[in-house]
């Protein structure tokens, strides 16, 4: 298990990773666990490869997911999935941003319409340097969304604040648009 992501609306804690079994129950790389009795749900999205994060949506009732997979939940979709949390469903939405290389960590908010990302990319799709190791997606579209920051090195980890609507990022850059990061 590389990542875990609570659902704090219901019992559910949503985990991803290399696994192909968790607690006795055969699922690929991404499973749902009901945390008042400690057992594995029916929710299976089935992913071909490893997820490295997960991010769960209160308001839309979905789980984004980020990794090395092709085909999640039903569907092909590269390295980045929206995938229903409905228990019936296990499938993956038609959200489907074009990315070029994996991503390490996603932040889906609330109440925000965005899906931000970072990764070991240098430009997605058809947005040829015009996006570097952070980007930012339309939640309802899956379409590439300027973020307004361009770091000059690769982007590790993010979180989002929803208290604060604010989105924190770090790793091994120094420079954002130009501008010295002092740590």
């Amino acid at each position: 298990v590389s990542t875990l992501a609570f659902n704090s609306d219901e019992p559910i804690l949503y985990v991803g990773g290399g696994f192909l079994q968790i607690g006795g129950v055969n699922r690929n790389r991404i499973a749902a666990i009901d945390t008042s009795n400690m057992s594995i749900t029916d929710w299976n999205p089935n992913a071909d490869s490893n997820v490295y994060d997960l991010s769960v949506s209160h308001n839309d009732e979905l789980v984004y997911a980020a990794g090395l997979f092709l085909n999640i939940g039903g569907r092909d979709q590269r390295y980045l999935a929206a995938l229903d949390t409905s228990l019936n469903s296990n499938q993956a939405t038609t959200w489907a941003p074009k990315i070029t290389r994996q991503p390490y960590e996603l932040a889906a908010s609330s109440i925000s319409s965005k899906v931000n990302v970072v990764g070991y990319f240098k430009h997605l799709g058809a947005e040829v340097n015009q996006v570097q190791y952070l980007a930012r997606f339309s939640r309802s579209t899956g379409a590439l969304i300027p973020t307004g920051f361009e770091p000059n090195g690769q982007v590790y980890g993010l979180k989002y604040s929803s208290q604060k609507n604010q989105l924190y990022i770090g790793s091994s850059f120094t420079k954002i648009n130009d501008i010295s990061i002092v740590f």
